[in-house]
């Protein structure tokens, strides 16, 4: 990690920064995760049919 991006370090000089560096980037490890299951593998919303008469109810 960059610590002029932040001021945050992986080996930093307290325990909140550390903590709050690896917190970072165990969020942004899920955040890149989570996108990429949602671009990739889930199925896209099915689409709304119009149905306006009663024998388009009947026929779906």
């Amino acid at each position: 990690m960059s610590p002029g991006l932040l001021g945050l370090e992986i080996t930093g000089e307290s325990a909140l920064e550390t903590a709050s560096g690896v917190t970072l980037l165990i969020i942004s490890l899920l955040v890149v995760l989570y996108g990429s299951y949602t671009l990739l593998f889930k199925a896209p919303a099915p689409s709304v049919r119009h149905l306006e008469t009663q024998q388009d109810y009947i026929a779906s």
